[in-house]
């Protein structure tokens, strides 16, 4: 999941991006593994799933839209990736 912020330090990147972003995430199933990076700029979370059928899969990945686009964003971030 990638976002970008423009205009936006490090510091603002991760407070109001990354650490909503990875609480509204960190109870999908089969979620085995996340991962961030807050730059300048922009934000980026890696998530990894392990063991899941493809069934599994699909309805994690479902659930991580639905959860990315109900976490609040500043106006600043772009639409995430």
């Amino acid at each position: 999941i990638n976002v970008n912020v423009p205009g936006a330090d490090a510091e603002y990147v991760e407070d109001n991006v990354t650490l909503p972003l990875e609480k509204s995430l960190s109870g999908t199933p089969g979620l085995d593994m996340m991962t961030s990076d807050s730059s300048e700029h922009a934000s980026a979370i890696t998530l990894n799933f392990q063991n899941l059928t493809t069934q599994d899969f699909v309805a994690a990945q479902a659930q991580v839209l639905q959860e990315v686009d109900g976490t609040i964003l500043p106006q600043l971030a772009d639409r995430p990736q």
